[in-house]
């Protein structure tokens, strides 16, 4: 269960390695800051997202995000942090998050989204 659902804009995002010609691995990471808290409490402001791209079953095969959209974190306060010093938050775009999380229409709703 996580610390803290929160809506976040993304600040940016990248792939890490080129794409190869009939590969499927594109792993990519970028940043992304609080816009408003849903559910539960975080002190941190920015979060690192990234997904490894692998073709394994554990991958979700979400694509690296444009900056400036609204994605759903699921923030454990306790999460590893970047060298850099960002905590790691696991993040979905809002039309993905809203699909598969059956308390997010509760969530959205009572911040005044619908």
């Amino acid at each position: 269960h996580p610390d803290a659902v929160v809506l976040a804009v993304i600040q940016r995002a990248e792939y890490g390695m080129p794409y190869i010609e009939g590969g499927q691995d594109r792993p990519w990471n970028g940043t992304a800051e609080i816009y408003r808290t849903l559910e539960g409490k975080t002190d941190e402001r920015i979060f690192h997202l990234y997904r490894s791209g692998a073709s394994t079953a554990c991958a979700d095969g979400i694509s690296a995000p444009k900056p400036g959209s609204i994605w759903v974190l699921y923030v454990s306060n306790d999460a590893p942090r970047t060298p850099e010093g960002y905590r790691r938050a696991l993040g979905y775009p809002l039309v993905v998050a809203h699909a598969a999380d059956p308390r997010l229409p509760r969530l959205l709703e009572r911040e005044g989204y619908r």
